[in-house]
């Protein structure tokens, strides 16, 4: 078995790894939004998620991202970039979307268009608990789109 003087960090050390980057963390405020991504998955093993990812267009955190959680009732096609999903009709997103951009002629069919040529005020705030209520430690702290104040262009 190799031997680890203190101090030095051997490759038999680096067993571990992250999978993903951490998620950035910014100052709590309203901030100018702009759609970057959209993504589905299946998070805490059983719950689907719509994940949209919004890019900050303006100040000094220009350029990072922020995400806006949704549960969504079922995901209708493979977890991943622009994922298929079914909402209810008493969802988050279903407010949001009606909200910001009006309902949709059709509600079997949501397009994500308005969502791409919007500009959006949005307040983020600081995650500080994880999984199960526990307490996240500073380091793991991030940012997250709490809700949408108004659409300002688009």
């Amino acid at each position: 078995m190799e031997q680890t003087l203190v101090g030095q960090v051997t490759e038999f050390d680096m067993a571990g790894s992250v999978a993903g980057d951490l998620i950035p963390l910014i100052p709590t405020g309203v901030y100018l939004v702009t759609l970057d991504h959209y993504k589905t998955q299946i998070m805490f093993g059983r719950q689907p998620k719509l994940i949209i990812g919004f890019r900050i267009v303006e100040g000094e955190h220009t350029g990072v991202v922020v995400a806006k959680f949704y549960n969504v009732r079922k995901l209708k096609s493979k977890a991943g970039p622009r994922g298929k999903f079914e909402i209810g009709r008493h969802s988050d997103y279903l407010f949001d979307y009606a909200k910001l951009h009006g309902l949709p002629p059709r509600l079997d069919r949501m397009p994500m268009q308005p969502w791409r040529n919007s500009v959006l005020k949005a307040r983020v705030k600081t995650v500080k608990t994880g999984r199960g209520r526990r307490e996240l430690p500073e380091a793991l702290q991030y940012s997250k789109i709490e809700s949408f104040v108004e659409k300002v262009a688009g």
